[in-house]
C-alpha cells in the first residue's frame, strides 16, 4: 500500500526524505469515542512501498473531545520517525 501524493508533506530526517499525511476525514472510532487519536501515515519519498502508521498521543479534532486540541507539527513527525 502507498500514500497518495495529494495532500502529503515532505520532511527531512537524518538526511532521508519522507512524506507524511494525516487523513482529513475522521474514522468512526475517532469520532465516536473520547480517545480517538490522530493517525499519521509516513513513507520514504524515494523508495515507496512500506508505510509506517503512527497512532499519535494527540486527539482528533472531529472527535468527541473534552480537552483542548493539540496540533501535529513536523517536529512531532520527525520524532516519531526516529
Amino acid at each position: 500500500m502507498s500514500i497518495p501524493k495529494k495532500g502529503t508533506r515532505k520532511i527531512l530526517v537524518d538526511g532521508e526524505t519522507f512524506i507524511w499525511l494525516i487523513r482529513r476525514q475522521a474514522t468512526n472510532c475517532q469520532v465516536d469515542y473520547p480517545d480517538g487519536h490522530i493517525h499519521v501515515a509516513v513513507a520514504h519519498a524515494s523508495e515507496p512501498g512500506s508505510v509506517l502508521g503512527v497512532i499519535t498521543d494527540k486527539l482528533h479534532s472531529q472527535g468527541f473531545i473534552l480537552t483542548p486540541i493539540q496540533t501535529v507539527t513536523p517536529k512531532d513527525v520527525a520524532k516519531w520517525i526516529k
